[in-house]
């Protein structure tokens, strides 16, 4: 049996939690409704989602323990390049890439971000843990 998938796509999902826990009246906003709210403030996460995204590219060890991690990374590059697909006034994005062959190299610029320095949550770990 396998997982449902979802129509939405995960960026959309992610934007659309975020802007829920701002509106409404069960996390850090003060609407006992937030489904209106949501449907209009959305779009105004996308960058919040796209930072988180990101940070998961890279799975943890109890992620890696169980799964396959170059199709996890592959299978989050493709959420994040899935933001070209949502169509917002303003937005001037490429193509949406081929993902099919991505592997470590990140999609969206053609560089292996696990060492690049704006990426702090995929650093490597220090050769000898402990020592910083």
């Amino acid at each position: 049996m396998s997982a449902p998938v979802s129509e939405t796509l995960a960026i959309e999902r992610i934007a659309r939690v975020l802007a829920g826990w701002q509106a409404s009246a069960n996390a850090d906003g003060d609407s006992p409704s937030a489904g209106p709210e949501v449907d209009r403030q959305w779009a105004e996460q996308l960058d919040p989602a796209l930072a988180i995204l990101k940070t998961l590219r890279e799975p943890d060890q109890a992620m890696a323990a169980i799964g396959d991690t170059d199709l996890w990374s592959r299978m989050v590059d493709a959420a994040i390049a899935a933001r070209a697909r949502i169509d917002l006034p303003g937005d001037d994005f490429p193509p949406l890439p081929d993902v099919r062959n991505a592997g470590h190299h990140s999609i969206l610029s053609g560089t292996d971000e696990r060492s690049d320095e704006s990426f702090p949550a995929s650093d490597p770990p220090p050769a000898s843990p402990g020592t910083g």
